[in-house]
């Protein structure tokens, strides 16, 4: 099975899941830029795939159900990196990306 094959299945089971769209954090990886990118999107499968049209070699990683965006972007500050004028894409190392599987699987930090 294809990433993209892979992809399609979770996005058509995150639909069935959420009847109404909130906004939801997501962490993706750009292959070509070896850089993260923390967004929020009601649709982060579709967010992804419009990244792809300018930074190709995008993939989504992890997608939280709340809009956790903003604590992250602050949390991580320090390693915004500046990619065709937009900020949100970030040099992370794994024990950042430990700590955003942590806030992402841990309700009760988001508040």
């Amino acid at each position: 099975m294809s990433i993209y094959d892979v992809n399609k299945w979770r996005k058509y089971l995150l639909e069935l899941q959420n009847e109404k769209k909130e906004k939801k954090t997501y962490l993706a990886y750009n292959v070509r830029y070896e850089l993260y990118k923390i967004g929020k999107s009601d649709d982060p499968f579709n967010r992804v795939d419009e990244l792809n049209i300018k930074h190709k070699g995008t993939i989504l990683l992890k997608i939280c159900q709340f809009d956790i965006e903003n604590k992250l972007h602050k949390f991580f500050k320090h390693k915004k990196v500046l990619i065709n004028n937009e900020r949100e894409w970030f040099s992370l190392n794994q024990l950042d990306i430990n700590d955003i599987e942590y806030f992402f699987s841990n309700k009760s930090l988001i508040k």
